[in-house]
């Protein structure tokens, strides 16, 4: 496997890709440096204030230019954002001031090419004209890589039905970036973002969502309402290879799949989850990772954890309390299959590693769940070790549903202190206590030599006014 090994029911950590993209980071800060020093003297800012002042411009800028937009309301206004940047001179279009710059009525945004930068847009009171409110993808190029979309933020700008379907950020291409950005209170169908590869793409995509505030969206009842969606069954054998990291989701209810990953390769790391009512689901392809997330349901009904289907997901280091969900919203889902090759409404689990990850005061754990079209092929080859299951009070307990032949999972090495868990090789240890660390989340208090077990010692809960735009003070604002 490319995230760990294992072997006879133990597992060593290995470096993650996240490593190796750590690094790279910091290598390519320090390009930055350099490439902010060699910037070309000639570069020009163009102010706009009108939509053929800007149609003017954009014919005008070479790389290192800018495109600024007036600040004010600009209604209708159905922008086309192309061109060749350089990697020292990008492509910019951006507000005059962040969040200054109001998009209403029938706009959108569609861009494509290398190294541009959009920053500081806002769309509401309207919706796009067509499918999405940011494509990348323009008339001239049909794919943008290497760009960044930041400081935007897309609030209620939905179609008029919920029936009506829309996408509100579509990735296409190479290494994009959406950063520092908030998306909330959609309310049509269609998942918040996207991400897409042609059929015979021969690279992965390797997008980066970063640092964002994906805020609340009420249950659509129905299918469609994903914040996240990377890939699609027709794609699910490629790896895509995006990164989800360091977001905030909040209430995100749309459906009971919050991320749902159709495709391989994918980490979704270090993201806070706050009564949120769905899962990070594996839906289709393989190898996937989701480690060092928070998920913090406080008590709400319907919040959930994460789902899995398909072959060698990772599921390690994650801290999950107060989650009510059940079935496919529990705060642990094994689903049933319908075979073991792609494609297939869910394929069967096999080689799946849950570890250390910390389940406090949770209400389900669902093993075996099946879908409306009845899959039987049950779990295999897959391990829980090294996981707490416990809660702060006295006779609680966790429920379990089970659904499926367990032989095909193996449990070593999980602790607790509630009932329920039996079958799961889980004993009720009173002795064991929880307690708050420094962090604000529940360890084991009387067992320093358990102190390996669970979720890291090291995770750092964040705040909502932590990530999204410079502008943004808050889903009320």
């Amino acid at each position: 496997m490319s995230f760990l090994e294992k072997s006879n029911h133990n597992y060593v950590r290995k470096s993650s890709p996240w490593d190796d993209f750590e690094r790279l980071k910091s290598s390519l800060l320090t390009a930055l440096i350099f490439s902010f020093m060699s910037m070309p003297a000639a570069a020009k800012d163009y102010l706009v204030d009108s939509q053929k002042d800007y149609q003017k411009a954009l014919k005008k800028i070479k790389p290192g230019d800018a495109i600024v937009l007036k600040d004010g309301e600009w209604e209708d206004f159905q922008i086309i954002f192309e061109g060749k940047g350089k990697k020292d001179a990008k492509l910019t279009l951006r507000a005059e001031t962040p969040g200054g710059v109001v998009l209403t009525g029938q706009s959108n945004l569609r861009m494509g090419g290398i190294f541009l930068d959009v920053s500081g847009l806002v769309f509401k009171n309207g919706y796009a004209p067509g499918r999405y409110v940011i494509d990348m993808r323009s008339p001239k190029f049909k794919a943008t890589a290497l760009s960044e979309l930041n400081n935007i933020l897309i609030d209620g700008y939905s179609k008029p039905g919920t029936d009506d379907k829309d996408y509100w950020i579509n990735f296409r291409g190479l290494q994009n970036r959406l950063t520092d950005s908030a998306l909330l209170n959609k309310t049509s169908l269609g998942a918040t973002v996207i991400a897409s590869q042609r059929e015979d793409a021969t690279r992965p995509g390797q997008h980066i969502i970063d640092k964002n505030y994906f805020g609340p969206r009420s249950p659509l009842s129905k299918n469609g309402g994903e914040t996240i969606r990377i890939g699609a069954g027709k794609v699910a054998h490629q790896r895509f290879e995006m990164r989800i990291v360091n977001n905030y989701f909040e209430r995100c209810n749309g459906e009971a799949e919050n991320i749902s990953i159709k495709s391989g390769g994918n980490i979704i790391r270090n993201n806070m989850f706050v009564e949120t009512g769905g899962a990070i689901t594996f839906r289709h392809g393989d190898d996937n990772l989701v480690e060092r997330n928070m998920f913090f349901g406080n008590g709400v009904k319907g919040t959930g954890g994460v789902r899995l289907t398909s072959f060698d997901q990772i599921v390690r280091d994650n801290y999950f309390e107060g989650l009510r969900g059940k079935e496919g919203r529990s705060a642990l889902t094994f689903m049933n299959g319908f075979s073991d090759t792609l494609p297939v409404h869910y394929r069967q689990v096999q080689n799946a590693l849950i570890a250390n990850n910390s389940f406090i005061d949770v209400e389900t754990l669902t093993f075996g769940l099946e879908s409306d079209k009845d899959g039987d092929w049950p779990p295999l080859g897959s391990l829980l070790t090294q996981n707490i299951f416990a809660a702060p009070y006295e006779a609680q307990d966790i429920n379990l549903s089970i659904h499926t032949d367990m032989t095909g999972l193996s449990f070593e090495n999980n602790v607790g202190n509630v009932t329920g868990l039996k079958e799961i090789d889980v004993s009720q240890d009173k002795n064991l206590q929880v307690e708050r660390g420094l962090n604000g989340l529940y360890y084991l208090s009387n067992r320093p030599d358990l102190s390996d077990m669970g979720a890291p010692h090291d995770l750092t809960p964040f705040a909502r006014d932590d990530v999204g735009p410079v502008y943004f003070n808050g889903p009320n604002q």
